[in-house]
């Protein structure tokens, strides 16, 4: 190694950074420790505050992968009175974007907006070109609030900074964010698109994080499009990236996927083992909203099966053990709801099965009524003025009843991925 042949301190120090810096993206924290160890006892010894800030936000970004929020918020207030300290207005700004990205993760939407609207106001005030990461991770959380409208505006700012800066990494997540609002708002065809542009900026320069939110949102988008042999492709590529990565929540969302395109793509037997996967990893995490995507995805093939008693059993407890709403979303919810009906419907009891049908109902046209028509509306509108592409970008809006009709009619080979995650956020 060549670190082993370099005594100048400050030489040593560039080397040690750069060993930490790529140590962090491939999730081997505990055989650095000792380079992080040497780097900080270096840095202090040269009073480079500089260095220490920076060690600290790469441990942050490490227990946030581990889901260890206390020790990474420590390293962030460790990070963040060191930039005080300094008045150092960027370090300020990467401090702000790293808590973000802790909020994002364990999905406090709002604080992690209001973290990266005070890392907003020092980019412009300072202008910054760093303000085009802030736009990329803003764009992100407003996807993960379902604001697709104001998630473009972000990614189009990002990607007209990206241009300014030259910064093919910052263009490839704006179009990946752009995408993903495509998918979100069911226009597959303009999702895979984007995808595609995305993709084929961050392959070529072999970005990490990039490439890893395009190959899942290509086999998400390709899964729903009923191409499964691409949705695997895309998945399979994905849990090779995040394997080493170290982020099993990640892995969590990958093999929920994976085990949804086996699953609409009649593969029962490999959808079984990879649902069995990912409850393993969702009951290490214990992560609720993760058990009851797959005790919905498995109720299905249960009902598909004709095994009814078990599907019953199996779909009451993600109802009847569930509190939290986050951990059982209103989409979720439905998804049971219309299962409910099938069983019944499939068990004879057919008053029960109207009456599940009718709460199916109920919530899908609730659903449908205050955020799906809104968003398509909103969101072409504001892509489409603020591109002012020639094609047409229109996202059809059909009634509320034609829509839920058509939901039904898909509902009788329904199943739904993984979802628990968009898009990771960058430091």
């Amino acid at each position: 190694m060549v670190l082993e042949t370099v005594h100048n301190k400050s030489d040593r120090l560039e080397i040690l950074k750069e060993i930490c810096k790529k140590a962090s993206e491939i999730n081997i924290l505990e055989k650095t420790h000792v380079y992080y160890d040497e780097l900080f006892s270096i840095a202090q010894e040269i009073d480079d505050e500089e260095t220490m800030a920076f060690g600290y936000h790469l441990l942050l970004r490490e227990y946030e992968k581990k889901r260890d929020s206390i020790k990474a918020l420590e390293y962030f207030h460790k990070a963040h009175k060191i930039n005080l300290k300094r008045k150092d207005s960027l370090g300020i700004v990467k401090d702000y974007n790293a808590l973000g990205g802790i909020y994002n993760k364990f999905q406090q939407y709002k604080k992690a907006e209001e973290a990266y609207l005070k890392a907003l106001d020092i980019c412009k005030n300072n202008n910054f070109d760093y303000i085009g990461k802030v736009y990329i991770n803003l764009g992100i959380v407003k996807q993960n609030q379902r604001d697709y409208s104001r998630s473009t505006e972000y990614a189009l700012l990002a990607r007209e900074n990206a241009f300014d800066i030259k910064n093919k990494e910052q263009e490839s997540s704006s179009l990946g964010i752009i995408a993903g609002n495509y998918m979100w708002t069911d226009n597959d065809k303009k999702a895979e698109e984007y995808y595609l542009k995305a993709l084929d900026i961050s392959e070529k320069e072999d970005y990490f994080l990039p490439n890893l939110n395009n190959y899942r949102g290509l086999a998400t988008t390709y899964s729903r499009l009923g191409a499964s042999e691409k949705a695997l492709e895309y998945n399979f590529k994905a849990l090779d990236l995040v394997e080493n990565y170290g982020d099993k929540l990640y892995k969590l969302d990958i093999l929920l996927n994976i085990a949804t395109a086996y699953n609409r793509a009649g593969s029962i037997k490999e959808s079984y083992t990879y649902y069995d996967k990912a409850l393993e990893i969702a009951n290490e995490l214990d992560s609720n909203v993760g058990k009851n995507v797959i005790r919905i995805n498995v109720t299905l093939l249960k009902v598909n099966e004709g095994k009814y008693q078990e599907a019953e059993k199996i779909i009451l407890k993600a109802l009847n053990d569930t509190i939290d709403r986050n951990a059982l979303p209103e989409t979720h919810e439905r998804s049971a709801y219309i299962l409910l009906s099938m069983i019944y419907e499939g068990k004879k009891d057919y008053k029960r099965s109207l009456l599940y049908h009718k709460k199916y109902f109920s919530l899908a046209y609730d659903i449908l009524s205050k955020s799906q028509l809104k968003n398509v509306a909103e969101f072409d509108t504001k892509y489409q003025t603020e591109k002012k592409e020639k094609e047409n970008l229109t996202l059809k809006q059909q009634n509320a009843e034609q829509a839920l009709l058509m939901e039904k009619a898909k509902n009788q080979k329904m199943v739904i991925g993984g979802g628990l995650l968009i898009s990771l956020v960058g430091l």
